[in-house]
């Protein structure tokens, strides 16, 4: 093994923290697309996702559990993380008037010309 640099010096052999369950790296899959469910449902440990109501993300735990089974994993093992983004105000008004002064500064058509400029680049999207 050799050491690794750090800020703080050098890293000499392996980390001072237990073995995971799994006896390996744990696999962690973001996003929600069918393909990324499929790899979910297939290898991962843990799939994050970013649902907009409590129904989508039921919705979306359901899905990915049932494909885990189809795969033969055990849908306990799979572990669904779903983000949230919380607003705090007062009242509800004044967070919901947070959340869409939030969203009208949002430029999409830029951030997909952006996403598509990143990936395009490292050969991902065509």
């Amino acid at each position: 093994m050799r050491p690794l640099p750090s800020i703080n010096g050098w890293i000499k052999g392996a980390l001072p923290s237990p073995r995971s369950v799994q006896g390996r790296a744990v696999i962690v899959q973001a996003g929600s697309s069918d393909q990324g469910r499929e790899f979910a449902a297939q290898y991962a440990d843990i799939v994050f996702t970013m649902q907009s109501s409590a129904e989508k993300a039921k919705a979306f735990y359901r899905d990915v559990k049932e494909r885990a089974a189809k795969y033969g994993h055990k849908p306990d093992e799979l572990k669904v993380f779903q983000g949230i983004t919380p607003f705090a105000a007062d009242t509800a008004v004044k967070s919901d008037e947070i959340k869409n002064n939030l969203d009208a500064l949002t430029d999409y058509g830029y951030a997909l010309q952006r996403f598509k400029q990143i990936f395009t680049k490292n050969w991902i999207l065509s």
